[in-house]
Formats: structure tokens, sequence, C-alpha cells
């Protein structure tokens, strides 16, 4: 769901009944107040919104708004749990509470970060602290939100963050196919790919490689069929988007 309809739709939509709350990510079981079981395919699709929060009514307030727009919860009353789960990698935005009992949700952002965490962060606190937010935002969180603001806001916060994971997930898989495309090229291919790259024609490349034209365009065609590309801009792009010949 678009922020854009966001609005409309929580205006509309009854709050659910929440579940029973359970720490963590689903059990293998599927008892009462468990999640059923589900494969990792869907544990890590980024509409599920991780929340590190020992506050268990900011929890289920939470958690109520989350099922009316879709988005699916997955609760950590610690940083240490939530650590110890390594899961939070591929899901679509986390929720952590700077104000938790013996912890530091600001310094999770940063151990999150450290890990190569790059879902969006969005840090919650009880009270509008402006130090706390500029800490926040400093060590990595996309957004600073008061937890006594309207469920409606707190929403919007966490569609746009979902939203962006979502853009960013779809960009990756994308980047990870083009690699494995790129795996198939011949040594000789990616050198004429390299000097495309730095805009080079046909002819200065065959001069550079010491190779017959005729060589440099079976090497280029090949290339481009294996890439999928559809111009010699979209080879560029896809050739940048590999850094080839960097490493």
């Amino acid at each position: 769901m678009t922020v854009q309809l966001l609005r409309q739709h929580a205006a509309v939509q009854p709050a659910p009944q929440a579940r029973p709350l359970q720490d963590g990510w689903p059990a293998r079981g599927c008892g009462e107040g468990h999640a059923p079981r589900r494969d990792e395919a869907e544990i890590t699709r980024p509409n599920v919104v991780a929340i590190a929060d020992d506050d268990t009514a900011s929890r289920y307030r939470l958690e109520a708004a989350l099922l009316s727009v879709g988005l699916e919860a997955r609760w950590f009353a610690s940083s240490a749990r939530l650590l110890a789960a390594g899961v939070a990698r591929d899901v679509g935005c986390l929720v952590i509470d700077a104000g938790m009992r013996g912890d530091d949700g600001r310094e999770l952002v940063s151990s999150l970060r450290a890990r190569n965490i790059r879902a969006p962060i969005i840090v919650t606190s009880t009270a509008p602290d402006v130090a706390t937010a500029v800490r926040a935002m400093r060590s990595g969180a996309l957004n600073f939100v008061v937890k006594s603001c309207s469920p409606l806001e707190m929403l919007v916060a966490i569609q746009e963050a979902v939203e962006i994971e979502t853009v960013r997930q779809a960009e990756e898989r994308a980047t990870d196919g083009l690699r494995e495309l790129a795996s198939r090229l011949t040594p000789r291919e990616t050198e004429v790919l390299m000097a495309l790259d730095r805009g080079l024609v046909n002819k200065q490349i065959a001069t550079e490689l010491g190779i017959s034209l005729i060589t440099v365009k079976m090497h280029r065609s090949n290339a481009f069929k294996k890439l999928g590309a559809r111009s010699v801009t979209d080879m560029v792009q896809k050739v940048r988007d590999l850094e080839l010949g960097r490493s």
C-alpha cells in the first residue's frame, strides 16, 4: 500500500484485534499465541516490521495499527534479542525504542549499521528529545518519531520506510542477477565492455587490444546477448553497475 493511499485506508479500516504478543520471529510450531510456521522467503519479505521495545502497551497498539494496513510485526524485548535473531537484514523496516530499560536504542542502531543491516530504521521515544533525535539520525536512523504521535503519523513513517526498503531490495536483486549473467563473460568480452565504457568505438578497441575489427564486433555482440543489453547506453549502465574492472 502506498503512502498516498494510507491515510484513506487507515481512516476507514477498523482496528483489528491484536494477537497475543510473541517475542522474536515466528515459532516453528502452531500453538496458541504463536504465528503459524512460515518458510524463510515469507518471513523475510519486506512487509515485515521488526520492533525492539519493552513497553507492552506500545507494542499492542502498534501491532494493531500495522495489521490494519497489511503489515506484520515481529517483537524483540531488548537489543540483545534482536541482534541474536540474526534475521533483521531482510525486513522492510526496524522500529527501535530509544528508552528501553537497561538498554540504549541508539546503540542498537549503531550496532545494526556496523553489521551492514541496511533496512531503514525508525527510532521512537516517549518524549520529544531533540538531542536523542539528533544522535539517532547521526547513528544511521532514517526517522525519529515521538510515541505520543497519532497512529496515522507512525504508520506513514513506517510505510515510507518500507517503500524505500522494497525499492532497495528490488535493485539489489536486479544487480545480483546481473552479476550472475556477467560471470558468463569471457575475459576478452570484459575487456571490450570496459573499453566501450570509456567511450571507445570498435576500431579504437581493436587497435588497443591488438585484435581485428571483426573479432571486436563478435565479442561485443556476445556480451550484449549475455547481459541482455538493449543499446550501448544500456550496456554502459550495466558495466558501471557491475563495476567491471574495479576491485
